[in-house]
């Protein structure tokens, strides 16, 4: 088989169980790396899908998310039952069952590296004894097969493999569509330059205390802070965050509808992250504004504020540096994820600098332009009008500035 069609593929793992699907049950869909697939039309009302092996005597007669139906000429196979097994298998007259469809598990190939995937034990009754027996199905991307049988053959495993080699258009990778933008400001999940970032987690209210100045802060991540706690000048259910200073005067960092998602640079040594910004417009000259800088750090999980920094006074400017694995992008399309349980954003992210690329057929989301002037200075990086600071792990404390 030519690479050409082989650099994308599917293994479909039929898995043996006993019971029946319902009659209803005539759909082959499902979703692979946030790639949708749909092999419904694979599936055989009548008739069945065979591979005849003339020169090993071998006949095999398989269905795709279903039970076979009664053998049709010019086959004969009198011990294919009908409505029983997903995939048999006669040899020299004699047949071998090899599972059926009321289970299914899905893997994906890339690169035609066909040691990839799942592959899931069987077992079935045979000759009055329990066989592990085991039905691959791989299905390899061709823009111009429907389905075309390739091969079928019998692995020299132990338990017994039977492999079912086919091509189609079917199984080439088309992108999922890209989650529609919202400005929901309590969703907590956004994508960013097409990595998805869930902040779900660390929804909620945070306090923290400025050992140099005695100020506190009263913070809400995605939502509006209620609980003003011992804040003597923070009103409940109207502001994002509050400063109070040390003679009891309050700020009123940001409001709830004017936030904004943007990409952090590598600002640790670990990786880079995703910053939520919240603004108040104090007057027509002055806004503040508070940004928690969500640093991606696998190993910080949930995580929690380190430091703030104040850059401006009129306006106020604080910055909320908070490290955490949920600074990490948790499905990008088409790249590895440094999260250990990323999830798919759902429909509703807000979606920052969109891409206007045009996809071909069968490729992941490629890459737009995306315009960000930065330069250091210190130890600090400036990136569209804020500095973020750097920090890094250190041996005796979690983290230091840099």
């Amino acid at each position: 088989m030519s690479t050409n069609f082989l650099s994308v593929s599917l293994i479909l793992i039929v898995l043996l169980t006993f019971s029946s699907l319902s009659p209803t049950d005539t759909k082959c869909q499902f979703t692979l790396e946030n790639h949708d697939y749909d092999f419904t039309s694979f599936i055989k009302t009548s008739g069945n899908h065979y591979y005849e092996d003339t020169y090993n005597k071998k006949l095999f007669v398989f269905n795709v998310c279903a039970k076979t139906n009664a053998v049709k000429d010019p086959y004969t196979c009198e011990c294919c039952t009908p409505d029983k097994y997903s995939s048999i298998t006669q040899s020299n007259g004699k047949c071998l069952a090899w599972g059926n469809d009321d289970q299914q598990e899905y893997s994906f190939i890339d690169n035609n590296n066909w040691d990839v995937g799942v592959r899931q034990k069987y077992r079935t009754y045979n000759t009055g004894g329990y066989v592990k027996r085991s039905t691959v199905l791989q299905v390899f991307c061709s823009e111009n097969a429907e389905f075309e049988i390739l091969s079928a053959f019998n692995e020299t495993t132990f338990p017994p493999l039977i492999v079912i080699n086919a091509m189609s258009k079917h199984a080439c990778r088309e992108p999922a569509p890209t989650p529609t933008p919202t400005n929901d400001p309590t969703f907590c999940k956004a994508i960013v330059d097409n990595e998805i970032f869930n902040l779900s987690p660390l929804k909620g209210r945070y306090t923290w205390t400025d050992k140099l100045t005695k100020g506190k802060y009263y913070l809400q991540i995605c939502g509006l802070l209620t609980d003003v706690g011992d804040c003597s000048c923070c009103s409940s259910g109207v502001a994002t965050g509050y400063l109070e200073t040390s003679d009891g005067v309050c700020k009123r960092l940001g409001d709830l509808n004017n936030f904004a998602y943007t990409k952090l640079p590598n600002s640790i040594d670990i990786n880079d992250g995703v910053s939520l910004t919240y603004h108040h417009k104090v007057s027509s000259t002055i806004t503040n504004m508070m940004r928690f800088d969500f640093f991606c750090d696998p190993d910080v999980s949930p995580g929690e504020i380190i430091d703030i920094i104040e850059t401006g006074v009129s306006p106020t400017r604080s910055e909320i540096n908070f490290p955490s694995i949920h600074g990490c992008y948790v499905n990008p399309w088409n790249s590895p994820t440094p999260n250990p349980s990323p999830t798919t954003c759902p429909t509703g992210c807000p979606s920052v600098t969109p891409k206007s690329s045009t996809l071909p057929k069968g490729s992941g989301l490629s890459g737009g332009l995306v315009f960000l002037v930065s330069f250091l200075c210190g130890a600090a990086t400036f990136v569209g009008g804020f500095f973020v600071h750097k920090y890094r792990k250190n041996s005796t404390t979690q983290y230091e500035q840099l």
